[in-house]
């Protein structure tokens, strides 16, 4: 499949979909019959194991037909993770797949992203009048996500507008606008109770290369 490459096995990515379940409609499913694709918006229901196979319940905005002998994909927006799965009920708008063991990941990040896994680099941000310092978890001059705790997290929505005004103690001349694109719980274990929010820039910025200056990477 072009632009995603194999990533694992299904057990390691089921966390990831179930976390999908907070941004609603984050999911695509599609279905190519005959030469046509249709594709439909849903969100994440549940899964289970039902002996050798694992059955997900995906809620689509909008009914539709499905053919019940070729295969179902579906595509997890906000970490690009591809499944396969084969028809197995329908009834409004609620459907259940059961999921091939092989998972893809689809190769989206355009620019270099540097991540600060062990470094605590503390910005700004500006959200719905209220200012916020948060830890930079990762940056790219397309955007950049921040870790903090759930609680916290739930105080913000996707979509929603966010200016980061400064970072690692150095204001910025002008604040940089961006929003949300997706709010999810952290897969790592030493970031239990924890959630990580994705910023995406309105417009490219040049804050990738600030940060490595003031780091001393460049």
């Amino acid at each position: 499949m072009e632009n995603f490459r194999p990533a694992g096995t299904l057990s390691q990515f089921l966390t990831d979909l179930k976390s999908s379940k907070v941004n609603e409609g984050s999911l695509m499913v599609w279905q190519t019959v005959k030469g046509k694709k249709k594709v439909l918006k849903g969100s994440y229901s549940s899964h289970k194991k039902e002996k050798d196979k694992t059955v997900v319940n995906i809620h689509l905005e909008k009914n539709h037909s499905f053919d019940k002998d070729s295969p179902i994909y579906l595509y997890e927006e906000v970490n690009g993770i591809l499944f396969k799965g084969e028809y197995s009920y329908y009834v409004n708008q609620n459907l259940k797949l059961i999921i091939d063991e092989k998972v893809f990941l689809k190769e989206k990040r355009k620019s270099p992203r540097f991540g600060f896994h062990y470094s605590d680099v503390k910005i700004e941000l500006e959200y719905q009048k209220k200012t916020y310092e948060f830890k930079l978890k990762d940056v790219s001059d397309l955007g950049y996500s921040i870790e903090l705790k759930h609680k916290i997290a739930e105080h913000f929505k996707v979509t929603q507008p966010i200016n980061l005004l400064s970072v690692h103690g150095v204001n910025l001349p002008k604040a940089i606008g961006g929003s949300i694109v997706y709010i999810q719980k952290s897969p790592h274990k030493w970031s239990k109770g924890h959630s990580i929010i994705g910023i995406k820039f309105n417009r490219k910025s040049k804050l990738f290369t600030l940060i490595a200056k003031q780091m001393g990477l460049s």
